[in-house]
């Protein structure tokens, strides 16, 4: 199974940042005209509860920094190579202070 974790650092950023619009648009699902009502409890399902924020904000502190030096070593402008020998420090060195 291939998993692109850049992806998924990314989207998951974006749902927390658009935490708020998500929670209101769930709160006030009963005011959208068109929806059946097995749309909208379908929708209310989906609805994430404080504890599954909380997990998200976590998956995003570790994905993070995997985020970063994937990033760094992708360069084209600049040499990339002597980096791949400092991230796994570094990766351990900012999960002990972060």
């Amino acid at each position: 199974m291939l998993i692109r974790w850049n992806s998924s650092f990314l989207l998951n950023d974006r749902l927390i940042l658009h935490k708020d619009v998500l929670n209101s648009m769930c709160s006030f699902l009963n005011n959208i005209t068109g929806l059946t009502e097995k749309q909208t409890k379908k929708l209310m399902g989906l609805m994430l509860n404080q504890q599954e924020w909380n997990l998200l904000n976590c998956l995003k502190n570790v994905l993070e920094p995997f985020l970063e030096a994937t990033t760094a070593l992708s360069g084209q402008k600049y040499p990339t190579m002597a980096l791949s020998f400092c991230f796994p420090s570094f990766i351990t060195f900012s999960t002990i202070i972060f």
